[in-house]
C-alpha cells in the first residue's frame, strides 16, 4: 500500500524536524486539534487529518494535512484531553 505522502503528494506536512520539545510542538499542532484523524500510515508513524465537514462540503473541499513523528503523539495527547 502506498505511504500517506505518496498518496496525498500536495498536502502540507508537520513532522517537527527541528525540535524534541512536546511543548513547543503544541504550539505548532494546535490549530489542529479540532480535525479529524482519516487515515493511518500502517508502514510509518504518519497520520493524515482533515478538517471537519461543514454542513453541505463534499469531501474533495477539506483541506488535508499529514502528521508525523512526535507531531502525532503530541496531537493524539492533547486531541483526547479535548
Amino acid at each position: 500500500m502506498p505511504r500517506l505522502v505518496d498518496r496525498y503528494p500536495n498536502a502540507p506536512r508537520l513532522f517537527a524536524p527541528y525540535t524534541d520539545d512536546p511543548e513547543r510542538v503544541y504550539q505548532l499542532v494546535e490549530p489542529y486539534l479540532d480535525w479529524q484523524m482519516a487515515e493511518i500510515d500502517v508502514e510509518s508513524t504518519d497520520i493524515l487529518l482533515w478538517q471537519p465537514a461543514k454542513s453541505g462540503d463534499a469531501l474533495q473541499s477539506r483541506q488535508v494535512i499529514i502528521l508525523g513523528g512526535l507531531a502525532v503523539r503530541v496531537w493524539l495527547q492533547h486531541r483526547t484531553k479535548r
